[in-house]
């Protein structure tokens, strides 16, 4: 009977050991559950928050959109008035379509912005760029590009400062993003001839010019 009972004693001892064992293994699986699940739900979160900057970008990137448009239509009605006055030119007139390929830079720097019409690579819009954005390497002084008469300085929404210089036979030159005006309206410019100072617009590039024919 003692022998028996030492026995059973073993064996229960042993699977008491089992049992342990088989807990610490069960303590084990459930503490990587967890860790999984934590790592699942980081997971989510993180999906979760970048959706909602792309739901962010795309609203404030359809508001740009909206801006560009407003700020073109702008334009274009200044143009209209421009284009109705009757600007007579100091000088004898030499057609800017002649300087094609041949014109100078307004100032010299990298072009930061194209002209023309681009893609975005998220949302898969277009937008029209109808100049380019010029970053100065050295001079922020802005030149004007052809012989011309200064039609208009005064701030635009979306150009900032904005000068616009009349060639004769309705081409006309702008020039944004001045921080400073060195001409006035009615002013005869030559080419070369100093009209602005360049502005910073708070973008990353910095300063930049904003030029449109």
């Amino acid at each position: 009977l003692i022998a028996d009972y030492l026995s059973t004693l073993e064996e229960l001892e042993e699977a008491r050991d089992a049992l342990k064992n088989k807990q610490d293994e069960i303590n084990i699986l459930i503490r990587k559950a967890e860790d999984k699940k934590r790592e699942l739900q980081e997971q989510e979160n993180r999906q979760q928050r970048l959706i909602k900057e792309i739901n962010q970008d795309k609203q404030a990137h359809n508001q740009m959109l909206e801006e560009l448009n407003d700020r073109a239509e702008q334009l274009q009605n200044l143009m209209k008035k421009l284009l109705e006055e009757d600007i007579k030119l100091p000088f004898p007139l030499l057609p800017l379509y002649e300087k094609k390929g041949a014109l100078p830079w307004p100032i010299s720097g990298k072009i930061i912005s194209r002209f023309g019409v681009k893609r975005h690579p998220r949302f898969n819009t277009v937008t029209k760029n109808n100049g380019i954005e010029i970053s100065p390497a050295d001079s922020t002084i802005v030149k004007c590009i052809h012989p011309g008469v200064v039609v208009y300085t005064d701030y635009i929404q979306g150009y900032g400062n904005l000068i616009i210089v009349d060639h004769g036979m309705s081409y006309y030159t702008l020039y944004g993003h001045c921080s400073e005006f060195l001409v006035k309206k009615g002013d005869p410019v030559q080419k070369d001839a100093p009209i602005a100072i360049v502005g910073d617009i708070g973008a990353l590039e910095g300063p930049s010019l904003y030029l449109e024919i």
